[in-house]
């Protein structure tokens, strides 16, 4: 099969291997994973030192305006600033999940579906669409692949199997899908809420030197009541355009399958299935969803699938690896490879 093309030097489907060179769950010691910044990650960071610098310049700013006095330009300026904070975080929500892409480093693996979460399964991410992650699958791996995709990962995920001691639970891996609906519904998001921030920073000016006029004698409580009314004002304003915002980008996605194509079907990941046996080929990331720095597919190009398990979850890497027609999969080779070395 094509994803045998992924790996340097795919393993040999038989045998397996040997249980005690199996990874440890959780974090790993040492760790050696490097994300190797690329010009995307450069531009989170200068993003993130932005958000920094506007955090400190909203508070300096609100404070010199208390000192000042509730005017309009003081309570624009700090509107605008609450305004310009919040949509850098709403932004890279978008950033994150959809115009970061990992240095190429094509891999293929192959176990058995542990979960599944498509997007826009939660009601908060049905309402503020623009936090929404792409499809996502979990994979009890073989354990033929435990040396190629777990080496060095600084962390390592298991199945959830409470029953099992904590040493004796089975690696696993988390796979996205890319989704243009998420992507379309993160843009829509941060253009929202620059409208809705502009809006706001300007009604949260007006409502804020509204409410110091009618404070009274006491210059420094309008001031801060005037200042407190624009920040929320302005926050709200763009929160609600970025949820406005989300929701149409989210429908002009249109139906059909996300990008790159995985399993057949206009319903992933219905078409997916826990217990499923699958190999998956794609491009492996770290520090992607939240995941400690554990090694995920960022995201997956290519699925197959082998059938189904007989058993329940949580599942055991004895469970794909003993399966008699998976022994041979999408990645494997019948026979000992020859070549270079390890893929890490």
């Amino acid at each position: 099969m094509p994803c045998r093309d992924f790996n340097r030097e795919p393993p040999p489907c038989l045998p397996p291997a040997n249980p005690s060179t199996k990874p440890g769950c959780e974090f790993q010691d040492p760790g050696t994973f490097s994300s190797s910044p690329d010009a995307s990650s450069e531009f989170g960071i200068v993003m993130w030192v932005f958000g920094i610098l506007g955090t400190a310049a909203s508070v300096l700013s609100f404070f010199s305006a208390l000192k000042a006095g509730a005017t309009y330009q003081n309570c624009f300026f700090v509107a605008g600033v609450a305004a310009f904070v919040t949509w850098l975080v709403i932004s890279y929500f978008y950033y994150d999940h959809c115009l970061v892409s990992p240095r190429p480093f094509n891999v293929c693996s192959a176990g058995v579906i542990e979960a599944t979460f498509p997007a826009f399964s939660s009601v908060s991410d049905q309402i503020f669409a623009f936090v929404a992650m792409h499809d996502r699958i979990d994979v009890v791996l073989k354990s033929i692949y435990w040396a190629s995709i777990f080496k060095n990962a600084p962390y390592i995920n298991c199945s959830p199997n409470n029953e099992l001691p904590y040493d004796d639970k089975s690696p696993m891996i988390s796979e996205y899908y890319h989704n243009d609906a998420v992507c379309r519904a993160g843009l829509g998001g941060s253009i929202g809420a620059l409208v809705g921030g502009v809006a706001g920073a300007f009604l949260g000016a007006l409502d804020g030197l509204a409410a110091s006029l009618s404070c009274g004698p006491f210059a420094w409580l309008c001031a801060l009541i005037a200042l407190i009314i624009a920040i929320i004002v302005a926050v709200v304003s763009t929160v609600i355009g970025a949820v406005v915002g989300s929701q149409i980008g989210r429908a002009a996605s249109g139906p059909g399958r996300p990008l790159p194509t995985g399993p057949a079907g206009p319903d992933f990941p219905s078409s997916l299935s826990v217990g499923d046996y699958v190999t998956t080929c794609g491009t492996l990331a770290g520090n992607k969803g939240g995941a400690n720095g554990a090694y995920v597919y960022w995201f997956v190009d290519t699925t197959y699938q082998h059938g189904c398990s007989p058993n329940k979850p949580p599942f055991s890497y004895t469970d794909p690896d003993s399966a008699p027609g998976f022994v041979i999969d999408g990645c494997c080779t019948p026979t000992a490879p020859q070549g270079p070395g390890p893929l890490f």
